[in-house]
């Protein structure tokens, strides 16, 4: 198996990819990962040194980790068809960078992880596969802090420190919408 120059450099092992959709509980472009990734968070988000820190121990494994900004740019927090389809979609354009990467689609074996914001995408991700994305060899997907019964978390969150979560919800699910009817 030829390795790429990345890859060698690394020392990652380019048989395992690990797509790891970040917590982005929010309806900002400024809180997507690929942002936080080049230039930090400005205000002092302990969930990005979380998932920072958590990102490291993956790369130290020697996983070949992804990070897509699953909410893609029109930062749609909640709506679950696109954030489903993104994580497909960042896998593939990874695998299609095989001179860059050295992984090859058909030897690789692909897990999703995800938590709170981000195990929306990877659940949705997971749900659409068979239908989606057939091809990929997505052998498991892992989340964490997921919604239940929206309800009873809506009620949970209403008076608290995360009252904003229902109201990001809702902001990412008008600009969803009025991205496909063409409303802004």
């Amino acid at each position: 198996m030829k390795l790429s120059p990345l890859s060698v450099l690394y020392n990652g092992n380019t048989s395992r990819l690990l797509s790891y959709q970040d917590i982005q509980d929010a309806c900002y472009l400024n809180c997507a990962p690929s942002c936080a990734i080049q230039v930090g968070s400005s205000y002092n988000n302990t969930l990005s040194l979380t998932g920072s820190l958590f990102e490291v121990g993956l790369l130290t494994q020697r996983f070949i980790v992804s990070i897509p900004d699953y909410q893609r740019k029109q930062v749609i927090f909640s709506f679950n068809l696109r954030t489903g389809s993104a994580n497909p979609d960042s896998i593939r354009a990874v695998l299609s960078l095989y001179q860059i990467t050295g992984i090859s689609g058909s030897a690789v074996t692909v897990t999703m992880w995800g938590y709170s914001g981000g195990a929306i995408a990877t659940e949705w991700a997971a749900e659409l596969q068979p239908s989606y994305a057939l091809e990929l060899n997505i052998e498991a997907a892992t989340i964490g802090c997921t919604d239940v019964n929206l309800n009873n978390t809506v009620k949970t969150v209403n008076e608290g420190q995360y009252a904003s979560l229902g109201v990001a919800a809702l902001w990412g699910l008008c600009q969803a919408y009025a991205k496909r009817s063409g409303e802004v």
